[in-house]
């Protein structure tokens, strides 16, 4: 075990650089075209990262992941080919490749959170039903900050630019649903990698979104 804290530490400095530089080229107008061609990229590799620090694999995490990634991205192209889920949004070009509207990506990221966040709150809470709850609030908290800067950054928007109240509601009960997957049949990945990749898109995230409404 011992061996590994150098390793969880040369990569969460690495991440913490990439998301640092990757916050200050996107508030700079000449640098943000080129980073939102690299931010699937980023967010796929942050997800390779994450996973390969996870200590024992199961036939059942494998399973877990896999029919998490296939509810959040068939959830998100419901929501956005008829916009009675989430309400009337479209994605950019900001997340890549799409299928039907929907990008790739998307459901990768959803999984992250939601293991990265049920990783952190089965270390700090003993109870399911509070892990579960806890770690879905936490994912509303990130969302709300999200929906401040997706525009921004060329990921999706609402129609309007008004973000409904059920895009929250939908957010936080589908955060419920897997969160509950990754608790209840014990995905638990590693905890510093995962408590640093919250903390740092939460910071990269909420940086940008107060440039953006205070100081640009």
């Amino acid at each position: 075990m011992m061996n590994k804290y150098p390793k969880t530490t040369f990569y969460i400095l690495l991440f913490i650089i990439i998301y640092t530089l990757g916050g200050i080229g996107f508030l700079l107008p000449l640098f943000r075209p080129v980073l939102t061609q690299f931010t699937p990229f980023i967010l796929l590799l942050t997800f390779i990262l994450v996973l390969s620090f996870h200590e024992k694999w199961e036939k059942k995490h494998i399973i877990i992941l896999i029919l998490s990634y296939a509810i959040c991205f068939l959830v998100e192209m419901l929501g956005v080919n008829t916009g009675q889920i989430f309400g009337s949004y479209q994605y950019g070009n900001g997340l890549g490749l799409k299928v039907l509207g929907t990008p790739l990506i998307i459901g990768i990221n959803w999984v992250m959170l939601s293991y990265c966040s049920t990783t952190v709150a089965q270390r700090w809470f003993k109870k399911p039903f509070i892990q579960i709850f806890s770690s879905s609030l936490f994912l509303l908290g990130y969302d709300l900050i999200m929906e401040t800067v997706a525009p921004f950054m060329d990921m999706w928007q609402f129609h309007n630019l008004i973000v409904p109240i059920e895009n929250y509601v939908v957010w936080f009960l589908l955060a419920l649903v897997i969160n509950s997957f990754m608790i209840l049949f014990k995905v638990i990945g590693n905890y510093q990698i995962s408590k640093a990749i919250l903390i740092i898109q939460i910071l990269f995230f909420g940086i940008i979104s107060i440039f953006l409404n205070f100081i640009l």
